[in-house]
């Protein structure tokens, strides 16, 4: 039996597709240790796995409405806060597990410099887990985020971070590792959530990469449904759990499908109660949550905010999409499934504008669209999801699957 343990930030998009895969170790009769926020402590716990409970200083960045209108002064900082996290986290990871020693170690791609060191203080392997795309020496998802956020190359947050990261491998014992070491483009070995198709420059990754696709699940249910009358084309449209209140949005939305032949299902999330929207057309109904994977089954299109658990998920489900980001995160992945001819990308102004029903219907029409999402689905399905994560992960514990 092998001993895995998981350190990842108390985020809904970064912990969900890492559960299915602590319930395929678990599964298998291995033991699994989850290092957890008490945000999550159910939702983890439920698996099975043991918990490491600590209190997080990411928590407070993680709430909804931190992805709509993030200031480039202040997303600039982000590389910083998730060193800062490392630092304040690592003493406690280091204790618990130099008692009770983890064959190998999965941490979050953002807890890499406390994933690092831990890895390396305890002489055992790591893997680094990565919810969206993937980065190495040609490609790196934490430069293209700052990119399209807008934050300055002379930003002082890139001089910040060398200094912290600096002190922090000497306060570690480890002055002889360089910065670059803490960067996102090193790792001994990764997983990426996602079809490596999907992969931007996906020829430039090694077999130190493995893309396993989808390993999402749905884990918070909504209300029974079943398909309206006369079976019309559904849109489903959700903008995930980090999105805000955002009234004047999901109003936009409900306007959109207002007197359509389309029907539409909208999931609000916990910071927007659907009740605050009024009667709606009967062609429309608002719900804070859906069982997400059920209703796509029905989907025709999927109006999402672009997170990668999403857009892998409809994918899975071969159902093509209208992306319309709100966090600079989301947008990169959204380009990509513009960039591929998987759906198209809007803005949220264009939302406002009216224009959200004729993309819809312009991605429902698109046979071409169709088949490229078709061809996708497969690859998805082809990565070997959760069971092909276990594979990786344990045979770098050096067990045999």
């Amino acid at each position: 039996m092998a001993h895995i343990a998981f350190i990842n930030i108390p985020a809904y998009g970064h912990i969900n597709p890492t559960l299915t895969v602590v319930e395929e170790l678990l599964r298998r009769g291995h033991r699994v240790t989850y290092a957890s926020t008490d945000q999550y402590a159910a939702r983890i716990g439920a698996t099975g796995a043991e918990l490491l409970r600590y209190e997080s200083t990411l928590t407070p960045y993680f709430q909804p409405g931190q992805a709509v209108d993030l200031d480039p002064e202040r997303f600039g900082w982000s590389p910083v806060l998730f060193l800062m996290e490392c630092a304040a986290t690592l003493p406690l990871f280091t204790a618990h597990f130099v008692d009770d020693p983890p064959d190998v170690l999965v941490y979050d791609m953002l807890m890499k410099p406390a994933g690092q060191v831990l890895g390396r203080k305890l002489r055992i392997p790591a893997v680094r887990s990565s919810v969206v795309l993937a980065s190495n020496e040609h490609f790196s998802h934490t430069d293209a985020v700052l990119r399209l956020a807008g934050v300055a190359p002379d930003h002082p947050a890139h001089g910040e971070f060398a200094v912290r990261a600096a002190k922090f491998l000497a306060e570690q014992g480890m002055p002889e590792m360089s910065v670059a070491w803490l960067s996102d483009a090193s790792a001994e070995a990764t997983l990426a959530f996602l079809p490596k198709s999907f992969q931007p420059r996906a020829e430039t990754f090694d077999d130190s990469f493995d893309f396993v696709g989808m390993c999402s699940a749905d884990r918070d249910t909504g209300p029974d449904w079943l398909p309206p009358a006369g079976d019309p084309p559904l849109a489903v449209v959700a903008f995930g759990t980090m999105s805000g209140p955002l009234p004047g949005l999901w109003r936009s939305c409900v306007d959109s499908f207002a007197g359509t032949a389309w029907h539409a299902v909208l999931a609000t999330g916990s910071a927007f109660d659907p009740g605050e929207l009024g009667p709606l057309p009967p062609n429309v109904e608002a719900h804070q949550w859906i069982a997400q994977s059920a209703l796509l089954r029905h989907t025709s299109v999927f109006v999402t905010h672009g997170g990668m658990g999403s857009v892998m998920q409809s994918l899975a489900l071969g159902v093509p999409m209208v992306c319309v980001p709100h966090h600079p995160d989301d947008r990169l992945t959204a380009q990509r499934v513009a960039e591929l001819g998987l759906g198209r990308l809007v803005s949220i102004d264009e939302v406002f504008a009216g224009e959200l029903f004729d993309q819809v219907q312009e991605v429902a029409r698109n046979e071409a669209i169709r088949r490229r999402v078709h061809r996708m689905s497969h690859e998805v399905h082809a990565a070997g999801g959760p069971g092909r994560a276990a594979d990786v992960i344990l045979a770098r514990a050096g067990v045999r699957s």
